[in-house]
């Protein structure tokens, strides 16, 4: 990638400007950031690129807002930046990428802002769950339960996002309605889209399959998937690979029901929630498993 970061700049924080379109839908509350900032200074630049449309000296932010915010609520004039230059080269995804895993490694970003976020690397960058999945360091199953959530409309997308209806509870609304669009169709019940039908080099664990098998020594054992460039696994790394995965999902799946449901510290119970309206689609627009 033919993208550089320039070295650690000061810039007016007049000329520093919030990207509308990255995943985080706003700052928050910034003020325990603020104290620290004043108390230490600022430890971490923020990362900007040119702004497209402002002329040159101004500069989108990419990485850091709540630092810009909290030094704009400080009274500071400029603040320390690293600039990305992006060329016609570059991944047009990339920033979008950069924001996302600044965010998630920092556990900022709720499960609606997640699932929009991967929504638009999906349907403007074309990228595949699985390919979403390897950029921000996930497994395809937790990118899949937050791609999920864009199956509701508007209104119940922000009931999930005010927690006045749990994630988990969203979920299961979903699945059933998806069950109950599967039989007015007579469409038997699909297999979950991350499961490929068969071990094969494509499968998204394949690798670490191989690589553990490899490490177990099992090489008198019979392989499946073996291809051009891939030695396959025996049966036994395979489900090993795969109750890992699983069990990564699960955990992470309890941890934000937990969550939501205020048996975790610093939450609140969420309220009961109704069935969800989808989407419309390019047919007819369905409201909760019906059909207009």
């Amino acid at each position: 990638m033919a993208t550089t970061i320039q070295a650690e700049i000061f810039i007016p924080i007049s000329r520093i400007h919030p990207d509308l379109n990255q995943p985080r839908v706003e700052a928050g509350d910034v003020t325990e950031l603020a104290a620290s900032i004043l108390e230490n200074s600022l430890l971490q630049a923020i990362l900007v690129r040119p702004h497209p449309s402002k002329g040159e000296g101004h500069y989108l932010i990419e990485g850091g807002e709540r630092r810009w915010t909290a030094c704009r609520l400080l009274g500071m004039t400029e603040m320390p930046a690293r600039v990305r230059i992006q060329t016609e080269e570059d991944d047009a995804a990339q920033p979008l990428v950069n924001a996302l895993v600044e965010n998630l490694h920092r556990k900022d970003l709720n499960a609606v802002e997640r699932a929009q976020a991967y929504g638009r690397l999906r349907d403007e960058y074309g990228l595949s769950a699985r390919e979403i999945a390897r950029r921000v360091g996930l497994t395809d199953t937790t990118v899949g339960q937050d791609l999920m959530l864009l199956e509701l409309d508007d209104r119940s997308l922000e009931r999930v996002r005010k927690k006045e209806v749990s994630v988990s509870e969203a979920r299961d609304a979903i699945k059933k309605t998806r069950r109950i669009m599967r039989k007015k169709k007579g469409q038997q019940p699909q297999a979950p889209t991350w499961e490929p039908d068969q071990f094969t080099r494509h499968h998204h664990l394949a690798r670490k399959a191989e690589t553990m098998c490899e490490a177990r020594g099992h090489t008198l054992r019979r392989r499946y998937g073996k291809d051009k460039g891939f030695a396959g696994a025996c049966g036994a790394c395979w489900e090993t690979v795969i109750r890992q995965d699983e069990a990564l999902a699960t955990r992470a799946a309890l941890l934000e029901e937990l969550k939501e449901k205020g048996t975790l510290p610093g939450t609140t119970p969420s309220n009961p929630f109704l069935p969800p309206f989808l989407v419309p689609t390019t047919s007819g627009s369905t409201t909760n498993g019906t059909t207009s």
